[in-house]
C-alpha cells in the first residue's frame, strides 16, 4: 500500500513538471508572437489583419512563424523570433516557400526591413 502511493505521487509531480512545461512553452511562443507582430509593423508597415500565422514550430533557434498574406495565398513567408542576452527578442526573415509560380511580393521588402541587408 505504502507503495502504492508513492508511485502515485511520483505520477503526479511528474504530470505537473510536464504540464508547467508546457504552459511556459505556449506563453513564450504566444510573446514571441506578439513581438513578431509588433515588430513587422513598426519596420515594414505590415498590418496584422493583412496576413495569417499559418504555423508556428518551436527550433533549437527560437520559434519559427510562418506567415501567408491575404493578397498571396501560395506564398509562406518564415521568420525566426529568437531570444536575445539581454532577455529581449530579435526577429530574422528566413525565407518563403513558394507553392505557385508567382513571384514573392515582399521577399525584398523583409530582407531590407527587418535583415537591414
Amino acid at each position: 500500500m505504502n507503495l502504492k502511493k508513492i508511485f502515485i505521487s511520483i505520477i503526479v509531480v511528474f504530470i505537473l513538471i510536464i504540464s508547467f512545461f508546457m504552459i511556459y512553452i505556449h506563453y513564450e511562443k504566444e510573446r514571441k508572437q506578439q513581438f513578431l507582430i509588433s515588430t513587422l509593423a513598426e519596420k515594414s508597415d505590415v498590418k496584422r489583419e493583412t496576413y495569417d500565422i499559418t504555423s508556428s514550430s518551436y527550433t533549437y533557434f527560437g520559434y519559427v512563424y510562418e506567415l501567408e498574406f491575404k493578397d498571396e495565398p501560395n506564398i509562406e513567408y518564415a521568420f525566426y523570433v529568437k531570444d536575445t542576452k539581454n532577455d529581449s527578442y530579435s526577429v530574422l526573415y528566413y525565407s518563403y516557400k513558394n507553392n505557385s509560380n508567382n513571384n514573392p511580393k515582399r521577399d525584398n521588402l523583409f530582407k531590407n526591413t527587418i535583415n537591414g541587408e
